[in-house]
């Protein structure tokens, strides 16, 4: 399990343009990612998931990328010539999100299944989870 993802942005003749380095978040990132999740949702996370439109499933693409962006990479953020909730859709649905969904995303979900490993009390890829009985 790599716990560090190089993140690649492409110029729109499909060269790599940017890269960022994206490591698994600390215990206060998470808390911050969850809060920012609840706060660009206005409150609503919840009430979006159980919408089931496709129109809302986009905008907690949005919501979630935000949140797992803003917290785990800044230098993308401060390296934005506009902050990211003013980007036109189209582009952040073609640029950014799509690199977010392709790269990110798989990365991301291989950490949650260690972490659910672990909390199921199962041995993780990163070692014996066991208590030590010393």
């Amino acid at each position: 399990m790599n716990r560090i993802l190089i993140l690649e942005f492409n110029d729109k003749d499909g060269k790599v343009a940017n890269t960022y380095k994206v490591e698994y978040p600390t215990v206060k990132e998470m808390i911050d990612i969850e809060s920012m999740k609840l706060a660009l949702s206005k409150g609503k996370y919840t009430e979006m998931i159980m919408s089931g439109t496709k129109w809302m499933a986009r905008a907690l693409n949005y919501v979630d990328m935000l949140a797992y962006l803003s917290v785990m990479c800044p230098k993308l953020i401060s390296d934005s010539k506009v902050s990211l909730t003013d980007i036109d859709l189209l582009d952040a649905h073609e640029g950014l999100l799509k690199s977010y969904q392709e790269q990110f995303l798989p990365w991301w979900n291989e950490y949650e299944v260690m972490i659910n490993k672990i909390e199921n009390g199962e041995d993780s890829e990163e070692g014996d989870t066991t208590e030590n009985k010393s």
